[in-house]
């Protein structure tokens, strides 16, 4: 049996949708920014697509921007908000020349390595993390100044347990305290049914900025997304990310990759229509439920945030003294792909950042599996993953 177990990492190709985007792409690929008619046709398809993924999230069409993957749309909204505070920060030092200017962020500790690497390698910054406990548990959080802060970053979903964060409240209790904010809904987006679209849109009208990419749905790799906020789309922005085209209404300029774009809309309509999470969570519990039957020889063995708030479909394994590198190499053998976490660290097999700022150790961050599927998961399926999982780990 092959079994792909990793769609956190890079959901499986949406093949209708991908097709489609292809058989435009080979037949119209002038450039969209050209006057000839080819052009204005292929500008055409670029912009259907965003007026169909505006419709689909109960969003303006102006409020979505097209770049080339969520790392980019994080590093440069990120990149943007340090810009606006160093010029900032050189205004107040004309008139007050002794006071030294620091960039302060409010972080969940749950960000993806996109955002949180990149705040990390900014200068002069100071980041405040809203923490969680070991069981994911929201832990309560007194910051450390009166004054605004410049930027609440938040992911929406966690990309290795799967944890829904409780934006609501963090809402609530930071978006008056920040002067932007930064939600990245890169593990959200592919989970949205018709009944939960319009989170979409309550976040913009929060004035938060939300990034996503094409390929943790389905759409292939080449297309990511910045969705402004809505308070953005009422009237020409003095943004600019990226300079050297008139692209994107000149917020980040470069030749638009046709072909993703259209898969990109395809695939969320195809997500959104099939996605049924009462059915997705009841393949997630059966699913759980039976690793916990099959590994319960295993002492210390746990699914991570088992009783916290979790989007379906990732279950993310602590296996105590298992070597996960060999389990990984093994279920490989058996035809089984699965990942350690986060796909832009698992290869490198560094501790997840994240879960260490929970409570976990060093060690136990390198002892998980993380195991992300969707809801077409068979019992026979189930039964096969759990089994091989459990029969390699009482090897190892």
């Amino acid at each position: 049996m092959k079994l792909y177990l990793d769609f956190n990492s890079t959901h499986p190709p949406d093949v209708i949708a991908l097709e489609k985007s292809r058989a435009f792409y080979i037949n119209h690929y002038a450039n969209t920014s050209g006057l000839s008619a080819a052009s204005q046709l292929t500008h055409r398809a670029v912009e259907n697509a965003r007026e169909k993924l505006a419709a689909l999230l109960s969003i303006k069409p102006q409020q979505v921007i097209f770049t080339s993957c969520a790392t980019e749309s994080n590093n440069l909204l990120i990149q943007y908000f340090y810009n606006e505070f160093q010029k900032r920060a050189e205004f107040q030092k004309n008139k007050h020349p002794s006071i030294e200017a620091i960039f302060h962020v409010i972080s969940s500790s749950l960000e993806h390595p996109s955002i949180s690497e990149t705040l990390k390698a900014l200068p002069a910054t100071d980041i405040e993390f809203i923490r969680f406990s070991k069981a994911l548990k929201l832990r309560p959080m007194v910051l450390n100044r009166n004054e605004q802060y410049d930027v609440l970053c938040t992911v929406a979903v966690h990309s290795e347990s799967g944890l829904r964060l409780p934006l609501e409240e963090l809402f609530s209790l930071y978006r008056t305290k920040a002067r932007y904010i930064l939600c990245d809904y890169t593990q959200a987006l592919g989970r949205l049914t018709n009944e939960t679209t319009h989170e979409v849109s309550w976040l913009t009208r929060q004035d938060a900025f939300l990034t996503a990419s094409g390929h943790k749905i389905g759409g292939g790799f080449g297309c990511g997304l910045i969705i402004l906020p809505d308070s953005m789309s009422q009237s020409t922005h003095p943004m600019h990310l990226t300079r050297g085209g008139n692209q994107e209404f000149q917020i980040r300029a470069g030749s638009h990759n046709i072909e993703a774009i259209i898969a990109f809309a395809e695939a969320l309509e195809h997500r959104i229509q099939e996605n049924n999470e009462a059915q997705w969570k009841l393949i997630q519990n059966k699913f759980e439920s039976m690793l916990r039957s099959k590994l319960a020889f295993l002492h210390g063995f746990e699914i991570i945030g088992s009783q916290a708030d979790r989007a379906p479909g990732t279950s993310l394994l602590y296996l105590p003294n298992i070597p996960i590198d060999f389990l990984i190499m093994a279920l490989d053998t058996a035809g089984i792909t699965a990942s350690t976490g986060t796909s832009c660290k698992s290869r490198a097999r560094a501790p997840s950042q994240s879960l260490m700022h929970c409570g976990y150790t060093e060690a136990e961050t390198l002892s998980v599996l993380r195991l992300s599927y969707d809801q077409t998961l068979t019992e026979a399926q189930i039964e096969y993953a759990s089994g091989k999982i459990a029969e390699i780990c009482r090897a190892l």
